[in-house]
């Protein structure tokens, strides 16, 4: 008896846009984006994901064909949602590593170059730290969640086959950055006041004892300082951190009830 598989693959052209914007997300979503996580973890999460999410999925806005043309337009919409969530959940993350950037660079610290596998790009240490820290925050405020639970939720508002890259949350997106910078600088103000102070106090040393060698001297009492400042402010920065992670879950939410 031969193996009719017609209807089954009636259901490929729809589950396969369902993959492509579960597989949108999983290409920018914090932590689980990372280039430690393996491929095949990535690829397996989402077709469980697939498999579980699609029966509750409505029919398509489109009539849909197993051509691969045709559904290549439709699968850079679908793909489109996945992706703006996961960028706007990664904005706070990038601007926790800036903020620790900022400061690392006024610190002298940037000699010291790290590799973020997170992300995929170079910080420094103070900046790394800042990084894991807001990532911890994210998932205990459970970031993750929130993100699929949204993912999930579009489906039930924008159909199969009907999102547009008009639609693409760009004025929230350059919302986000800006607010982020602004985020970034609060966390690192207080690092760079002191370390302007120093800067003017090593001035008025290096004028009235010129055979003091500044750089030999200064540079040290630059990193003490700045590290002091840092751990003595961790809790205000985790905290501006905490509250622009929830802000940026809210905005993410209000984005997809939008839709």
């Amino acid at each position: 008896m031969s193996l009719n598989l017609e209807p089954i693959l009636a259901h490929a052209p729809a589950f396969i846009l369902v993959l492509t914007r579960l597989s949108g997300l999983l290409l920018f979503i914090p932590l689980l984006s990372a280039s430690m996580v393996p491929t095949q973890v990535k690829v397996m999460l989402t077709l469980a994901l697939g498999a579980a999410v699609y029966p509750a999925v409505g029919p398509p806005a489109v009539p849909l064909s197993a051509d691969l043309y045709d559904l290549a337009p439709l699968m850079g919409g679908e793909i489109l949602i996945g992706a703006s969530i996961g960028i706007l959940a990664t904005v706070p993350l990038v601007t926790a590593q800036l903020a620790g950037l900022i400061m690392g660079q006024q610190m002298g610290l940037g000699l010291a170059q790290v590799f973020n596998p997170s992300v995929d790009i170079e910080g420094d240490n103070i900046g790394q730290i800042l990084f894991f820290a807001a990532m911890s925050a994210f998932l205990v405020a459970g970031g993750l969640e929130m993100l699929y639970q949204s993912l999930v939720h579009t489906f039930s508002i924008v159909p199969l086959g009907a999102f547009r890259a008009r639609s693409a949350p760009l004025e929230l997106l350059t919302g986000l950055v800006g607010a982020g910078f602004s985020v970034a600088l609060r966390v690192s103000m207080p690092v760079l006041l002191i370390l302007a102070l120093e800067n003017l106090a090593t001035g008025f040393i290096s004028k009235t004892v010129p055979s003091l060698n500044i750089m030999v001297f200064g540079f040290p009492v630059r990193v003490l300082l700045g590290l002091v400042i840092v751990m003595l402010g961790v809790g205000a920065m985790l905290g501006a951190l905490m509250s622009g992670i929830t802000e940026d879950m809210a905005r993410i939410e209000s984005w997809v009830w939008s839709l």
